[in-house]
């Protein structure tokens, strides 16, 4: 369970379905074709995150 405690710090980083690192917008629309997420829906999440200390690892920042 996250907590204000324990999630300052954290990094999140998106796979898809195959195992396949991807940022956001790829993987809402890789998932339901994106039918449910929308550009504000995405700002928004990521706004979300950054609020509550969480960093958003796009794919282009993933290192292997």
């Amino acid at each position: 369970m996250l907590t204000e405690d324990n999630v300052m710090d954290l990094e999140l980083r998106l796979y898809d379905q195959t195992g396949t690192a991807c940022t956001l917008a790829e993987y809402v629309r890789r998932s339901d074709s994106g039918s449910y997420a929308d550009g504000d829906f995405r700002r928004h999440f990521k706004a979300l995150l950054e609020d509550i200390g969480i960093t958003l690892i796009e794919n282009k920042e993933v290192t292997k």
